[in-house]
C-alpha cells in the first residue's frame, strides 16, 4: 500500500479513469483464449486476475458505504478474517468456471459503481480513516491512512501491480 496518494477528489477521480483505461486497453489486446487458458506458476489465468479485481473493488464499494469488504466481496467473515491469501484462493475457486464475458461485464460495473461512489462521496471523507467507514473493525481503529489510500490500492493501484504478471502470462505463449 502506497504513502502517495491524491490529494483531491478531482485528482482522484482522473487517476481512476487513467488506471482503468490502462487495464481496458490491455485487456482488450487479447483474445480469449489468452484471457482464460494460459496459466502463470500459480495456476492464475488472466481470466483469474480479473475477478480478483472484481473482487477487491467490490470490497472498497462496500468499504464505501460503511458495510463489511468481505459482504462487498461475496465471501464469509472467517475467510476474510484468515488472511488476504485466503481470499484470493476462496475468489479464484468461486469465479473459475465464470464465463469471462461476465468477469468483464462486473469489473466495468464495479469500476463505474467506485466512480459514481466517490463522485457523490465529500472530498473531506476521502481523507477520513479506516476505521471510519470501518468502525465494527476494531483491529482497525488505529489505523489513520486515510480511506483515499485504500480507494486506489484496491482499484489503480492493483491493476498496475497485476498488469507485469497479466503480461507475463500471455507472453510466454505465443498468441493463437
Amino acid at each position: 500500500m502506497t504513502d502517495e496518494y491524491p490529494h483531491s477528489k478531482a485528482e482522484l477521480l482522473e487517476n481512476l479513469k487513467t488506471g482503468w483505461q490502462t487495464l481496458d486497453t490491455a485487456i482488450k489486446q487479447y483474445n480469449e483464449a489468452q484471457l482464460t487458458q494460459l496459466k502463470d506458476h500459480e495456476g492464475w489465468t488472466v481470466k483469474d486476475h480479473l475477478s480478483h479485481f472484481v473482487a477487491w473493488a467490490s470490497s472498497i464499494g462496500a468499504f464505501l458505504e460503511k458495510r463489511p469488504r468481505w459482504e462487498g466481496m461475496g465471501i464469509d467473515r472467517a475467510t476474510w478474517d484468515a488472511h488476504y491469501e485466503a481470499v484470493n484462493a476462496a475468489v479464484q475457486k468461486r469465479d473459475i468456471d465464470r464465463p469471462l464475458a461476465d468477469v468483464l461485464a462486473e469489473l466495468k460495473a464495479v469500476h463505474d459503481q467506485i466512480v459514481a461512489k466517490v463522485t457523490a462521496l465529500p472530498e473531506e471523507d476521502l481523507f477520513k480513516p479506516y476505521f471510519y467507514f470501518q468502525p465494527f473493525e476494531p483491529d482497525d481503529a488505529t489505523d489513520q491512512r486515510p480511506a483515499v489510500i485504500w480507494i486506489i490500492s484496491n482499484t489503480y493501484e492493483h491493476y498496475a501491480e497485476h498488469l507485469p504478471w497479466i503480461e507475463a502470462i500471455v507472453a510466454a505463449q505465443p498468441p493463437a
